[in-house]
């Protein structure tokens, strides 16, 4: 099984179940969207190249769909096209980041617009990941509920046969 997460395919399915599955999804591409934004404005504040910092970024990524993506729109800067025009096309970015990267564009405040996005996402990251664990804490104590009851029903039953024994004597 590690292995097959290991893999290319694995890590293809693993991207797709993350970006598909309601509990995570919010969380994922938040996190993606502050990731990109974030190593971004780093880069392109320190003098990188704009395609040599998208290729950077794409390196960075945990899910490989957006890891992709991102290699995919290194290839479109090459060609002339803006940063924002690959980001809307993929599909996986919510529209905020490519209309605040359009906008950066355009008015040549990239870097300004990249920070304040990823000041945003870090936010929403920290706030979905809340509102997840306040979603979990109920599922947890439940589970830990039964693991308690099993335990007990694995002490008391020995006892309980032990007791009936002693009264057949």
């Amino acid at each position: 099984m590690w292995t097959f997460l290991r893999s290319p395919a694995g890590q293809l399915t693993v991207g797709r179940i993350a970006i598909r599955l309601p509990i995570v999804k919010n969380l994922s591409v938040k996190s993606a969207s502050s990731q990109l934004a974030r190593t971004l404005t780093t880069l392109l504040s320190a003098g990188v190249s704009l395609n040599e910092a998208v290729e950077i970024t794409a390196n960075t990524m945990n899910n490989v769909l957006f890891k992709n993506a991102l290699m995919d729109a290194k290839e479109e800067i090459l060609r002339g096209i803006p940063l924002s025009q690959p980001l809307e096309s993929c599909h996986l970015f919510p529209p905020m980041v490519y209309h605040m990267v359009r906008i950066g564009e355009e008015a040549g405040t990239t870097e300004e617009m990249l920070e304040k996005l990823a000041d945003y996402y870090d936010e929403e990251v920290e706030m979905a990941t809340q509102s997840l664990m306040a979603a979990m804490e109920p599922m947890i104590i439940i589970v830990m509920a039964l693991i308690v009851g099993v335990l007990i029903a694995a002490v008391m039953e020995p006892m309980m046969e032990m007791y009936t024994g002693l009264d057949n004597l």
